[in-house]
This record gives C-alpha cells, structure tokens and sequence, in this order.
C-alpha cells in the first residue's frame, strides 16, 4: 500500500505543478456560491465532480510524458498504478466535498443560502 500511496503523492504533485489554473477556477466556484447565494449552487457541486474528475488528467499527463510506459518497468505493478489513479480520484472527491461543506456553511452564515427546512436564516 506504500507504493499506491506513493504514486498518489506523485500526482497531487504533479496535478499541483501543472493545473493552478485548474485549482483557482474551483476555488473561484465556490467564491462565486458564496456571494451570489442559493441560485448559484450548481457552482459548489461542480467542485466536487471536478475533483472526481483529476484523475483523467492525472493519466493524460502520464501518457503525454510515457510515464505509464515507464512506471510499468520499475518496482511498480499495473495493480498499484490503476490503485492510485483510483485513489486521485476517491481524494479529489472528498477534497471537493469537504470544500462544498465549507462554502455552504460560510454561505448560510452569510445569510445566502437558507439554512435548512423549517428555520429562518
């Protein structure tokens, strides 16, 4: 499991190294959520699918560089490479979520969005 989590640290790095752009577009979602309220919300949920969806650019970036070709060569099985693609994509989801629940309750303190059935904001 080492080498799995080894391979996932590699491509935050990477994802890190070439997708600010990426990662400042996510956080100007949610930016966005907050001050324009609940009319906007599709913007909070989209950074959840948008961090499912880092591990399709995690392997279009190996097979840019060959590094699937290379990876395969090394210590490294097939098992464990797929392993952390799938854990990119389990922790891209989750970072996006707890960044969803966030931005939701600063929104509801903010008195954007209601919070909840029966309260008043």
């Amino acid at each position: 499991m080492k080498k799995v989590w080894a391979l996932t640290r590699a491509d935050w790095l990477n994802l890190w190294r070439t997708s600010k752009i990426f990662f400042g577009m996510i956080l100007l979602y949610e930016v966005v959520y907050i001050l324009a309220g609940e009319e906007w919300m599709f913007l909070s949920i989209l950074s959840v699918a948008l961090g499912g969806m880092l591990s399709y650019s995690a392997i279009g970036y190996d097979e840019r560089s060959g590094w699937n070709r290379f990876v395969l060569t090394t210590a490294y099985s097939r098992k464990d490479y797929v392993l952390g693609k799938y854990l990119v994509a389990i922790t891209g989801t989750l970072g996006g979520a707890l960044l969803m629940a966030a931005t939701g309750a600063v929104a509801a303190v903010a008195g954007r969005v209601p919070l909840g059935e029966g309260t008043t904001p």
